[in-house]
C-alpha cells in the first residue's frame, strides 16, 4: 500500500515548480516583453521621423515644380527689354500660363513675382492687362509658411570662353543684360522642419534652365506697352 502513495508523492513533486524556477520564468517573459516594446517604440519613432521628412521634401518639391512651370514658359517682354528682373531674394518675369476660370481654361500673359517675406514664400501674379498696371490688385498665393531662406542665382554667358557660363546674384547686371534672359536659374531653399523637438533647417537646391527665345515687337503686339 505504501508503494503507490510514494509514487504519487514523487509525481506531485515533479509537476510543481520551485520559487527559483518561477522567478526565472518571469524574468525571461519580462525580457521578451521589454524587447518587443522597445522594437515597437523604435518603429513608431522611425515612422514619425520618416513621415516628417517626407512632408518637408514634398513641400520643397511642390515649390520647385511651381517655379519650373513658370520659368520654362517665361519670355522676353520685347526685343529691347526682357523685363526679367531679380535679386537673391526675389524674382520678376513674364510668362504664359493656363488660367482656370470656372469651367474654362484660358492662356494668358502673366507677370509673376516670387518673394520671401518673414517665414513665408509668396507667389504674386498680375494676369493679362494687369501685368503692367502698377495699381492693379494681384493674385497672391502663399506657397509655404515654413521657408527660412531662399537664394536665386542667375546664369549668364561667359564671354571669356573659359567657362560656359557664370553665376550672378542680380539680373540684369548692366545695360547689356537688360534685353537678355538668363540661361538658367539656381534656387536654394531652406525649409523649416517643425516636427522635431528642436527646430531644424533642411536645405534643397535645384537648377532650372530657361529656353532662350528670340522675339521682336511684332510677336508681342498683344502685350501692353511699357
Amino acid at each position: 500500500m505504501n508503494k503507490p502513495m510514494n509514487f504519487l508523492k514523487k509525481m506531485t513533486r515533479r509537476k510543481s515548480f520551485t520559487l527559483i524556477e518561477l522567478l526565472i520564468a518571469v524574468t525571461i517573459i519580462t525580457v521578451i516583453l521589454l524587447s518587443i516594446y522597445s522594437a515597437f517604440t523604435t518603429g513608431i519613432l522611425s515612422y514619425k521621423k520618416i513621415d516628417a521628412a517626407f512632408d518637408v521634401y514634398q513641400e520643397a518639391r511642390v515649390i520647385f515644380n511651381r517655379l519650373e512651370i513658370d520659368l520654362k514658359n517665361s519670355f522676353p517682354y520685347r526685343k529691347d527689354t526682357s523685363l526679367f528682373k531679380g535679386t537673391s531674394q526675389y524674382l520678376d518675369f513674364f510668362t504664359v500660363l493656363d488660367i482656370y476660370d470656372k469651367d474654362n481654361i484660358n492662356t494668358d500673359v502673366c507677370l509673376i513675382r516670387y518673394q520671401l517675406e518673414p517665414g513665408s514664400l509668396k507667389r504674386i501674379a498680375f494676369i493679362g492687362n494687369n501685368a503692367l498696371d502698377a495699381g492693379a490688385i494681384p493674385e497672391t498665393e502663399e506657397l509655404s509658411g515654413n521657408i527660412k531662406s531662399i537664394d536665386f542665382q542667375y546664369a549668364s554667358d561667359n564671354k571669356t570662353g573659359k567657362d560656359a557660363f557664370t553665376w550672378q546674384s542680380i539680373w540684369p547686371q548692366g545695360v547689356t543684360q537688360e534685353h537678355q534672359m538668363p540661361i538658367a536659374i539656381k534656387i536654394k531653399l531652406g525649409v523649416i522642419d517643425r516636427k522635431e523637438k528642436q527646430e531644424s533647417i533642411i536645405e534643397f537646391s535645384k537648377t532650372i534652365p530657361i529656353k532662350q527665345k528670340v522675339t521682336d515687337d511684332s510677336e508681342n503686339n498683344n502685350l501692353p506697352k511699357s
